[in-house]
């Protein structure tokens, strides 16, 4: 299977075109700003700071964060399939799934709680501020996984 998918025409497209990885990556990189950039956002307001930002007002960016992340999803996907054989055993990529997998699930699971009652929250629970802290540092670890990405296991 990997190795179907690494000989694909879009595999390949990626791989010998000028224009398309570079194109592709940077994609990557405006899908993570967006994604990362309003979770990063929404995590600042539950851990106590921008208080002056209504939890509404949060709604919004949190549903574009959405369409960061699915840019990211496409764009990752097509960078995998260029070079399958390296991503698969890459320490870094493998880290970067597991702290990413768990970064949405904490942003989701914060998501419900902060957006799902209709009367304005008063005070957020100790376990909605631990899952921001750790969802704040995840997507720290997922920028520099990525980037290790390129530097270690023989990239």
């Amino acid at each position: 299977m990997l190795e179907w998918l690494a000989n694909t025409a879009m595999a390949r497209m990626v791989q010998e075109s000028m224009w398309g990885y570079p194109i592709i990556l940077s994609a990557h990189a405006v899908g993570m700003a967006i994604f990362g950039g309003l979770v990063l956002i929404i995590n600042l307001r539950v851990l106590g700071l921008a208080s002056g930002m209504s939890f509404t007002g949060l709604k919004t960016i949190y549903r574009i964060c959405w369409a960061g992340l699915l840019l990211n999803a496409v764009s990752g996907a097509l960078l995998f399939i260029a070079d399958v054989e390296r991503f698969i055993t890459s320490a870094p990529f493998q880290l970067k799934l597991i702290l990413l997998s768990t970064t949405i699930v904490l942003v989701a699971t914060m998501a419900r709680q902060i957006f799902s009652s209709p009367q304005p929250i008063r005070k957020l629970s100790v376990s909605t501020r631990v899952m921001a802290a750790i969802s704040t540092l995840a997507l720290l670890g997922i920028i520099v996984a990525g980037r290790l990405i390129a530097y270690v296991d023989g990239a």
